[in-house]
């Protein structure tokens, strides 16, 4: 089984598809680690997000996060991961859980905020003061950090899966972008009411890059190309994911992208 491309897009007006993702089937966008896109400080992690539940466990949509990348370390869960938990929206940051008693940093959960077969817009904000998540444009959860995130410092960026078994999303993904910075209420609500706004002066993608991201992934690729997810941020193509389709019951990504079995 493929990812399924080319089906209708989040944008209200716009003909760009989005991207049909079932983590359960090794239906994966992998796109290689690098620091760059892995900052100590604030980050944003925006997307439109169309569930096809509401059901229990787990979903990705997108992780950047240790997941038995570190050799010397196998609790190490630093970095970030972006997921619908049954009807809620959640952050979760990582950190290092060798001391036997943290395993994730800070979880931030907002409650009741997943729509089933709707589209929504969905961003979450770590200025390292707090973490928020926003839905729609409206700030729908907020909070401290429980810890200090720890940055991803070897797993590549994974959305639809947490890159073995378990939390695989089922839905559609679409307008994926991560930032190097902390997105403002006011820019947050502006980026919604864009894509929500038929008539549009100017073209979506352009506003998402004038924030200057460092991944922005349209994921408007038509269902028969070569599966590279194509990078519209400021690292260019050297950050462009990888499709992975298929079954596989325990599959692990390699530093570079690549399936590891």
């Amino acid at each position: 089984m493929s990812v399924s491309r080319g089906l209708p897009g989040a944008i209200v007006g716009d003909s760009n598809p989005s991207v049909s993702v079932v983590g359960a089937s090794g239906q994966q966008v992998v796109v290689p680690f690098s620091p760059e896109w892995n900052p100590a400080g604030p980050f944003s992690v925006e997307f439109w997000a169309k569930p096809a539940n509401t059901d229990g466990g787990r979903h990705v949509v997108a992780i950047s996060m240790v997941n038995g990348q570190n050799p010397g370390n196998g609790d190490d869960r630093s970095g970030w991961c972006v997921l619908q938990s049954g009807g809620d929206w959640q952050v979760i940051l990582g950190y290092d859980h060798s001391d036997g008693a943290t395993f994730y940093g800070t979880t931030l959960t907002a409650t009741g905020t997943v729509a089933a077969e709707a589209w929504q817009h969905v961003v979450a904000v770590y200025d390292v003061a707090a973490v928020t998540i926003y839905v729609n444009g409206v700030a729908v959860a907020t909070q401290a950090p429980d810890l200090p995130m720890l940055p991803n410092t070897g797993a590549p960026l994974i959305i639809g899966d947490r890159g073995y078994t378990g939390w695989d999303y089922n839905g559609l993904v679409d307008e994926l972008a991560v930032y190097t910075s902390a997105l403002s209420a006011t820019e947050i609500k502006a980026h919604y009411d864009h894509g929500m706004n038929a008539a549009r002066a100017k073209a979506y993608p352009d506003l998402i890059k004038e924030k200057n991201p460092a991944l922005y992934f349209r994921l408007d690729e038509p269902s028969l190309v070569l599966p590279v997810a194509v990078n519209s941020g400021s690292y260019g193509a050297s950050a462009n994911g990888i499709y992975l389709a298929g079954s596989n019951d325990d599959m692990r990504i390699n530093t570079n992208g690549t399936a590891n079995p």
